[in-house]
């Protein structure tokens, strides 16, 4: 053997190496799929723990794109790809209300009532974000909704009171401005 054949053989050899690794990469079955999709939902919430919300909703919508990819959830694998999906749908829901993206957290948190029809959290998240939106009316239901599933919680109760103000403030406006146009 010469060196030129050493040579080729040695890249050969990494070549193989790096296929091995691409293959490697992407997940082959459910389970690896439902392990790539929690590496990625941790990932997203580290990144929410810093405040980088963009790139956190970015990983949140790769796991959700594993988990789409699932041949078939029964049983546990199931429960586990629901409890997964279930908590990127919120996290996009608050990362999306952080950055300004109302519509795409309610657009969630209507995602994880599909999944929790009896969601505290989706309902209050979803109220947060309808409020932003100035969607008063719905934002109230929401957060009514909140409240009756979850009696007595309190940042639901701040939300509401915080909620009326908004109101009342938009009312006071509107006065004003129709004030202002008849005089």
């Amino acid at each position: 053997m010469g060196e030129e054949q050493v040579k080729r053989d040695a890249e050969l050899a990494e070549e193989a190496r790096l296929a091995q690794a691409e293959v490697k990469k992407e997940p082959r079955t459910d389970a690896e799929r439902l392990k790539f999709a929690e590496e990625r939902k941790e990932q997203g919430n580290a990144l929410f723990k810093q405040e980088h919300h963009t790139e956190c909703m970015t990983r949140y919508v790769q796991a959700l794109g594993y988990l789409g990819e699932m041949y078939s959830a029964e049983g546990e694998t199931k429960v586990k790809k629901d409890e997964i999906s279930f908590s990127c749908y919120l996290n996009i829901a608050a990362a999306a209300t952080k950055t300004g993206y109302h519509q795409k957290a309610v657009e969630n948190c209507n995602k994880a009532l599909e999944i929790k029809k009896d969601s505290a959290k989706a309902y209050f998240r979803k109220g947060q974000a309808l409020s932003a939106k100035q969607d008063y009316e719905d934002a109230r239901a929401a957060l009514k909704k909140a409240l009756e599933i979850a009696p007595g919680d309190k940042a639901i109760e701040r939300e509401l009171v915080a909620l009326q103000k908004k109101v009342d403030q938009h009312k006071q406006k509107e006065k004003k401005m129709y004030a202002n146009m008849f005089s």
